[in-house]
This record gives C-alpha cells, structure tokens and sequence, in this order.
C-alpha cells in the first residue's frame, strides 16, 4: 500500500515499515485497540496490585501511584528506583475513576509507608472530592502534577502538594524528590519534557517521541526494566529497536489514513474546527492539523471513550473546553469524557463507525458549536 504521506514522517533512522502493515490492517488499527504488531509484556491493572498490596503491606517501602504516560511512568520509575529499594508502583489511567482507586490504594497502605501521586490530579468539577479523600487520609501524600492547578490541595493536612506547569511530571520530580545530579538521568528527563510538553522545535524531541512509543509499546514493567538499564539509549536497546521503529511509523501512518479519510471541518466564531475519531495519537493530528494551520481547534474523538482537544497557539482555552465535559488538562492540550460514550464500547467502535458515522459527527459538530462558542472570541473574518 501506499500513503499519501500527509503527515510528516520521522527520519528515517526513527522509523521501519513492518511487513503486516496493509490497507485494511491500516483501517482497523484506526477503528479498533487491535494492534498490527503485538506488544510484548503484560498490563498492571490496579486490582491486581491492590490485592498484592493487601497481601504484602510490609514488603512495600512505598506506593507510587502514577499517570499511565510516558511522563508519569517515567515519573514513577524515577522516585521508584532512583529513591527506595522496593516500591509498588501502579500505573493509572488519569481521570478513568483514578480518585476512587487512590483512595483504596491509601486506605490499604500503612500510615507509615510513604503515598506518592504523580502527574495526576483533579479536574475542575472533582477538586472538592480530592479534598476531601486526601485531607482524610493519615497518610502523608506526596502529590506532583504539571495540569491544572487547584490551590485549595496545598491545604489539605499531610499533603506536599507540588505543582509546575511548565514541567512535566518526571521533571518536577527530578529536582524535589531526588537526590542527585546523574547525566544520564537528566538526559532521559529532558527527553520525557520535550515530548510530553510537545515541543516540536526542541532537539530532544523526536528522540523522545520514539521513547514515548517505547514506552506503550513495550507495557510498563519492561519499559521500567530497560529505562532504569538504559535510560534514554533504551530506544537503540538490541532488543526492541527494531519494534518500537516498527510501532512507530504505524502511528504516523495511522495519523497519515484519518488526515485523510476522517476529518470534517466546521467554523463557529470564525474558528474552523476539525472533527476526527479513532485510536490516532491525538498530538499527531494537532500537529498536522492545527499547528500545521488546517484548523484552530481539534476535537478528536478516540476509543477509550475518551475526546482530546488542541487549540492554537492563540487559543489557550483547551482546559476550558474539556471542562465542560469533566475533563481537564492544559491551555493547548486537554481531554475529557466523550458525549457520544453512552452509544458505544470498545468492541463495538468499529460497528459505531460503519452504521453511525454521520450521527457521531453530528454530536461532535453539536458540541463544539455550543461549548466552544464559550471559550473562544469571534475571530474577525
């Protein structure tokens, strides 16, 4: 098959075309959580490690709940490896009922064990909430976040509530929570930061961008395994260069085949918005979309269910527009709940697709006429 190369592809030395890569394992990529190359490793789901936590409490010199990102597990391996000899380090989908499940994880951690929670925090319409459970609790939390920032947590009792927005998560705990200077250590931090902040023109980016591939492609406890062995050369690590090139370009081609076949365009304010759905990382289609000046807000809705907002450089309203829908994140970049997800699952996406597409679009089309109208001022024509 061909691409019509739309999007702009990494060098070629961050990059491999798989041989299972066709048209319609293309097409179903995008439709599905089925991937055209497996991932190897296994998935740490937080009833598993709550029940090892339960069973083992004194084994555990501390908990580390942590953003299931390149930025929060970095982060958690950092604070995990870097500080204590054996934590429990559980990585959590953010804002996936994430309070509910820090606060089983607190409730069943001994008082004196030391509760970290990275690069997760509240969203405007749960601030109460987090509150509430953290300010109960008698454990003392370590709380760092770089997302919205919610004042009233630095008054929660035995809370050390960090917060930078210009830092990631990892970077933040590089300076307050290690003791160290290590190269090699800031090195792979500059790299997380260039990523999870999306800054494109920075020299550590691209290879940042393929350890953030790294990162997913290779499940956590193997990532924190080759990071801590590797730190930033983990991308050119014999035994998973070559696949996570491979799931590399299946993301930029994935991004390529929905620039393509499933954007629609509207304008509210004289703003044009573009629609886009399916399990693409949304910070490609931005780029091509947004920075790349096709559009000043994308609306991208994926399978979790899950909607990722980007906004111009103009428009540092994205946070604002995910709220509406409980969701949060930064001025350029956010996310929140799907208005669509009560219509459809992840098995059932692809079926959404085939039998619903205009419906969808027609509610994303609703929803960013009503809420972005909110948050936006009439661009003059």
């Amino acid at each position: 098959m061909e691409l019509s190369q739309s999007v702009t592809f990494p060098a070629a030395e961050y990059v491999k075309r798989p041989t299972e890569l066709t048209a319609e394992t293309l097409e179903d990529a995008c439709l599905s959580n089925t991937d055209i190359i497996e991932r190897p490793g296994e998935w740490i789901y937080p009833d598993d490690a709550l029940a090892t936590l339960f069973s083992r409490q004194s084994h555990f010199d501390a908990v580390i709940i942590t953003h299931n990102d390149l930025d929060g597990e970095t982060a958690g391996t950092l604070v995990g490896d870097f500080k204590y000899t054996n934590p429990l380090i559980v990585p959590l989908w953010r804002g996936n009922n994430d309070l509910n499940w820090i606060q089983k994880f607190l409730k069943t951690t001994p008082t004196n064990t030391p509760f970290y929670i990275l690069d997760h925090g509240p969203d405007p319409d749960d601030v109460e909430d987090w509150y509430q459970v953290l300010n109960d609790s008698p454990n003392t939390i370590e709380l760092r976040d770089h997302h919205e920032h919610f004042p009233e947590l630095h008054d929660a009792e035995g809370v050390n509530y960090i917060h930078d927005p210009d830092k990631c998560a990892s970077e933040i705990v590089f300076e307050e929570d290690l003791s160290t200077s290590d190269s090699s250590l800031a090195e792979l931090v500059d790299h997380v930061s260039a990523f999870d902040l999306w800054e494109r023109d920075s020299p550590q980016f691209a290879k940042g961008n393929l350890l953030n591939t790294a990162n997913y492609t290779l499940k956590y406890p193997t990532y924190r395994r080759l990071v801590k062995e590797n730190g930033i050369d983990l991308v050119d690590n014999s035994e998973i260069a070559d696949l996570i090139r491979e799931h590399h370009y299946i993301d930029y081609a994935k991004a390529d085949w929905v620039t393509d076949n499933w954007v629609e365009y509207i304008e509210t304010n004289n703003h044009t918005v573009a629609l886009t759905y399916g399990h693409v990382n949304p910070n490609l289609l931005g780029t091509q979309l947004v920075k790349n000046g096709r559009a000043d807000i994308l609306i991208h809705g994926k399978p979790n269910p899950k909607i990722s907002i980007r906004t111009h450089e103009d428009l540092p309203t994205a946070h604002l527009i995910a709220a509406e829908y409980t969701g949060g994140g930064h001025e350029h970049a956010a996310g929140c709940g799907d208005p669509v997800a009560p219509t459809y699952t992840n098995t059932s996406f692809k079926d959404f697709h085939s039998n619903t597409h205009e419906e969808r679009f027609q509610i994303y089309q609703d929803t960013a006429q009503s809420v972005v109208n909110n948050y936006t001022v009439t661009k003059e024509s």
